[in-house]
């Protein structure tokens, strides 16, 4: 069987950059595996992909939150995904298979942990950068200023967004780069999330006592219920 790629181009088309496996609806001379992306099951290795990029593709889907459940399914922890699609100061609903434009807070809000409405899915990406670009040609060479302006910050994004400067500088597209977190073991977690108290009483040096577990010096006792956790082995025990 030959192996698959650690890279991928969903809706690839007739163009695939070297090294990535192909994944199209259609038939393509490119597409190494043919799926409908609006399917529930992709039939692709999960926690496979470090790097996967979706451009022109988001804005014809039937059901985005599907889309990018299976994405994070197929993603590895702290796999990169890149999405392009047009943005919502565009002139893309020329095209009549686009279905919707997207916003810069379109991730944010919907598949971030913390994000608005983020209990439309379980599903959590981190955003590593986005970007709004510009049509770039020579009668407009305006356009690369005013991109380097616009995307300065999250601030003058939003601002160019939500203002009139959307309506006279007509954008192209928008780029998400989002990455599928690390997975965590709950224990570790458990022993990070300290109360403020706990926090003061590892700082303070008398302490630190010998360790019953591992023999070191990081034992930290002031816990109320007696016990004490290790800074070194993350042992716990009760005095």
């Amino acid at each position: 069987m030959k192996s698959i790629p650690d890279k991928a181009e969903l809706g690839c088309g007739e163009k695939k950059p070297e090294g990535r496996y192909g994944v199209d609806q259609l038939d393509t001379c490119e597409a190494d595996k043919i799926i409908d992306l609006d399917s529930q099951d992709w039939d692709l290795p999960e926690n496979h992909f470090t790097f996967v990029r979706a451009k022109d593709l988001f804005e014809h889907l039937d059901n985005p939150v599907n889309f990018l459940e299976n994405l994070h399914e197929i993603l590895c922890p702290e796999g990169i995904a890149e999405i392009h699609a047009p943005h919502l100061a565009s002139r893309n609903w020329t095209d009549p298979t686009h279905k919707r434009l997207v916003g810069i807070r379109t991730i944010q809000y919907y598949f971030t942990d913390c994000g608005k409405h983020s209990y439309y899915t379980e599903t959590d990406f981190e955003v590593l950068n986005r970007r709004i670009t510009f049509p770039k040609r020579k009668i407009n060479a305006w356009a690369y200023i005013l991109e380097l302006l616009v995307n300065y910050s999250d601030s003058t994004q939003e601002i160019y967004e939500d203002s009139i400067l959307s309506n006279i500088f007509h954008s192209e597209n928008v780029v998400f780069r989002i990455q599928k977190p690390r997975e965590t073991d709950s224990s570790t977690e458990a022993r990070v999330d300290k109360t403020f108290f706990q926090s003061f009483v590892d700082w303070l040096p008398f302490f630190s006592e010998t360790c019953e577990n591992c023999g070191g010096s990081g034992r930290v006792d002031g816990n109320v219920d007696h016990s004490y956790t290790c800074r070194e082995c993350g042992g716990a025990g009760f005095v």
